[in-house]
């Protein structure tokens, strides 16, 4: 934000109102990734977790008092599970709009705010990490100058299946007359099984039909 810091928040204040009097967000500023947390969330999660916890221990206080009860790695899963919950830390994040434009839109997505709320909005990312079913884990720029859109990116992971198209059965370049002669090139056209890759006959002589 063009102003960060700590505001006091008027009555039936909304996040929008609040971001106009800290100056609005700036060119940099990333507000999909925006951090929103609230104190009364934290404590609504956080007996959440502690109700989970619960029931976890008295479903394992069960299945051990009965007469099979379940094998060793079973229960100790079952207690590191209770252990982390009693453990966890509820955060108090609350999914919200932040993008000024897209609150005047939709006000029905402009929050009030509580005391006690915090909002941290990043720096729009320069990377983006494009995982899945790709040959490697790539990093691409993603900075506003260079422009690229996620084709690029998706293309510049290399992706792992790859589609050959070959020639209609109706291209006279491809016809069966200009390659015949290769004893590999067999049932096309005329069935879907088209010349494999490694065809020299029949690359050199569609390679030119449009």
């Amino acid at each position: 934000m063009a102003q960060p810091g700590t505001y006091d928040i008027a009555p039936d204040e909304t996040l929008s109102g609040l971001l106009a009097r800290a100056g609005g967000l700036t060119a940099s500023a990333y507000p999909y990734g925006a951090v929103f947390t609230r104190e009364s969330a934290r404590r609504e999660q956080e007996a959440a977790l502690r109700r989970y916890a619960a029931e976890v221990d008295r479903a394992l206080e069960e299945q051990l008092r009965r007469a099979n009860p379940p094998a060793a790695d079973r229960v100790e899963m079952a207690r590191r599970l209770s252990q982390d919950l009693h453990r966890a830390q509820a955060l108090g994040r609350i999914t919200v709009q932040a993008d000024p434009a897209a609150l005047a839109a939709d006000p029905s997505q402009d929050i009030t705010l509580e005391h006690g709320d915090r909002l941290t909005i990043p720096k729009r990312p320069l990377t983006v990490t494009v995982v899945g079913r790709c040959c490697r884990r790539h990093h691409c720029s993603s900075g506003p100058a260079r422009g690229r859109t996620i084709i690029w990116r998706r293309r510049a992971a290399r992706p792992a299946t790859r589609t050959r198209t070959w020639p209609s059965s109706s291209c006279r370049t491809a016809a069966p007359a200009r390659w015949s002669g290769c004893p590999t090139c067999t049932g096309w056209p005329g069935s879907r099984r088209g010349p494999p890759s490694s065809c020299r006959a029949t690359r050199s002589r569609w390679s030119s039909c449009p």
